[in-house]
């Protein structure tokens, strides 16, 4: 993986096409980086999309994530809008959720 975009205007299923030049760009300058440190040689060598995939983030208003009980409705828990913060701010969030939840205070 090496690119992410924002295009809520155009966000669909179907929207692997999308995003595709900036992409492009993204790995270019990948490879440009690459070869300056460890390939001088292989600045020929031209940048290759070999997958994309399209996919929606959960994220919410304010940009930070929504973790626990819901305004109105106590009994229902909400962990969510992590959006492309989540893989490094999940697990945390993840041990104090569950310690609450279990009825201990949070650590720290």
């Amino acid at each position: 993986s090496c690119d992410c975009t924002f295009l809520w205007e155009e966000a669909a299923p179907d929207a692997r096409h999308m995003g595709l030049k900036e992409a492009a760009r993204t790995a270019e300058r990948l490879r440009r980086a690459f070869c300056s440190v460890f390939s001088p040689r292989a600045e020929t060598a031209a940048a290759k999309i070999v997958a994309r995939r399209a996919g929606v983030r959960p994220a919410v208003q304010g940009a930070l994530p929504k973790v626990g009980a819901h305004e109105k409705f106590p009994k229902l828990f909400l962990f969510n809008g992590f959006g492309s913060k989540g893989v490094t701010w999940i697990p945390l969030y993840a041990e104090r959720f569950a310690e609450r939840l279990c009825g201990n205070a949070p650590r720290g």
